[in-house]
């Protein structure tokens, strides 16, 4: 038997399952170490086709977390940015206050 491929628990790790649970259930990390004995008995024909198909949901798994990265960020500096002119407009609208107020205190005099 091969050695248990989940050596820990990331948030990589549950990323992947999350993903690849949606395109090849078996390809989930509590399912690989069981692949090799479920399959001992098939066929070379069989098994060359099975392969195939990981690497088609593996290539798939990699597009779409490359695709949610590419999103996360673009999701994160439109975010940033927002928070950016917020913090901008308060303190201007802060300075603007405290003007108004010193114009009063002057105007008063």
């Amino acid at each position: 038997m091969m050695p248990s491929t989940q050596t820990t628990n990331t948030a990589g790790d549950a990323l992947y399952d999350a993903v690849m649970a949606f395109i090849e259930p078996e390809l989930t990390l509590n399912q690989i170490d069981g692949l090799e004995k479920k399959y001992a008995g098939e066929s070379a024909a069989d098994r060359t086709e099975r392969l195939r198909c990981y690497d088609r949901a593996f290539d798939q798994c990699d597009a779409v977390i490359a695709k949610m990265h590419k999103d996360a960020v673009r999701e994160g500096h439109a975010v940033r940015a927002m928070r950016s002119s917020k913090v901008r407009s308060q303190e201007d609208a802060g300075r603007a206050d405290a003007a108004k107020t010193i114009e009063n205190r002057f105007d008063s005099m």
